[in-house]
């Protein structure tokens, strides 16, 4: 009986450890970065339409 127990949980140790091993990994974030806003002095000079933020 003593080794039959001691069977299930090594089972049930390497099974739950098997399935920690085979989660995939988060993926990376690939997407370009959001645009910075430009100053009033860069928008002037490219010609752009002044934006009213403050």
């Amino acid at each position: 009986m003593q080794r039959i127990l001691r069977l299930s949980t090594l089972a049930l140790f390497c099974a739950t450890l098997a399935a920690c091993a085979a989660q995939q990994a988060q993926q990376a974030d690939l997407s370009p970065p959001a645009l910075g806003r430009r100053d009033a002095k860069a928008e002037l000079e490219s010609g752009s339409k002044p934006s009213l933020r403050r």
